[in-house]
């Protein structure tokens, strides 16, 4: 393609639908432009769809904390707007070493209060001298209805099973072009590909690349109801999480995998799974002939843990880095992003 481009047929175009590029469409179609939302697969089907989908009461740093209860307070007020958004609030326990409280207080950003060890699921033991505390809320989506429901409404056009083969332009003139031989032209462009970004999506210089990270979980099959709480095992970087519309609890693991990359189809590996058994050895011995199939994907990885926007001159806004927590930091990062979009010359002319 060559010469001058044609004139946008949209305003602004997201390449990723997980839940931060859902969101930002949403957010850039709220401010009257005409969006293009574009993935590769179906909307909320990557990353977004294997992972927790919860904003937790956990947070590192100022930066990560800030985001994380700008993120929260937009997510109640939306769910107060009448749209019955698939977002419940769950009550939350931790159940540590005696040793850890300290710190897992300095990351709550909430208050925390002993709680006791009959809060917990029947099936689940305190180890030894372990203790269990509560008091703070987490908010938990279904995330794939979640991202439908924000993709869906004026102002927003869905190019699903869409793979973009390459962009090229500027500001106020990019063209995005797709598998299919089609190119969409677009006077904005953010690419919010999560573990799908490529080092040209990259602008040069000394910028640091994103690392990719397998994230695993494993269901328990195991009732589960509205009532039961999210449980974090901190001492072993793992959650139990109560899916009471699947009739099922989810073990979500650390996996120790870097560097995997979504086009392989990363699968569940023995150390995987051994993980996953030493948890429940540890807290819920009961529990492991329950152990059930796994949900593996990956997602980039930044230095703090929190999503980084990128908006380098002449090139496209870029989001990475969302480190599995897409769904917690999805509405501050969506911010920064629109900040970023709106300080452009373009924009201003």
């Amino acid at each position: 393609m060559s010469g001058p481009l044609p004139a946008p047929a949209y305003d602004s175009a997201v390449v990723g639908a997980g839940i931060l590029g859902c969101l930002l469409a949403h957010r850039l179609a709220a401010t009257g432009r005409r969006v293009a939302l574009l993935d590769r697969r179906a909307v909320g089907s990557g990353c977004s769809a294997h992972a927790g989908a919860i904003a937790s009461p956990l947070a590192r740093g100022e930066r990560l904390r800030a985001m994380s209860a700008r993120s929260r307070r937009w997510y109640e007020e939306y769910r107060r707007s009448g749209q019955r958004a698939p977002i419940r609030s769950l009550p939350v326990l931790f159940l540590c070493a005696e040793g850890r409280q300290a710190a897992l207080r300095e990351r709550c950003t909430q208050p925390l209060a002993p709680a006791r060890a009959s809060a917990l699921p029947a099936w689940i033991a305190r180890p030894g001298p372990g203790v269990v505390l509560g008091g703070p809320t987490a908010l938990h989506a279904q995330v794939t209805d979640l991202c439908r429901m924000l993709s869906t409404g004026s102002g927003i056009d869905v190019y699903e099973c869409a793979p973009v083969r390459r962009w090229h332009g500027t500001p106020g003139a990019f063209a995005v072009e797709l598998s299919d031989g089609r190119a969409l032209h677009t006077g904005e462009l953010a690419l919010a590909k999560g573990a799908w970004l490529a080092s040209v999506d990259l602008p040069a210089g000394p910028v640091d690349p994103p690392r990719t990270k397998k994230i695993v979980s494993y269901t328990l099959a195991l009732p589960a109801s509205p009532a039961d709480s999210l449980v974090y095992l901190p001492d072993h970087d793992a959650f139990l999480l109560p899916r009471p519309e699947r009739a099922q609890w989810w073990l979500s693991i650390t996996s120790r995998e870097w560097g995997c990359r979504p086009q392989d189809d990363p699968a569940a590996s023995p150390e995987d799974l051994r993980t996953a058994r030493e948890v429940l050895r540890t807290y819920a011995p009961s529990a492991l002939p329950a152990l059930r199939g796994g949900s593996v994907h990956c997602d980039s990885y930044s230095a703090d843990g929190g999503p980084l926007v990128a908006a380098p001159p002449g090139r496209p806004v870029v989001v990475h880095g969302g480190s599995g927590s897409g769904f917690r930091y999805a509405p501050a990062t969506a911010d920064a992003v629109l900040d970023a979009l709106d300080a452009r010359p373009e924009r201003a002319s």
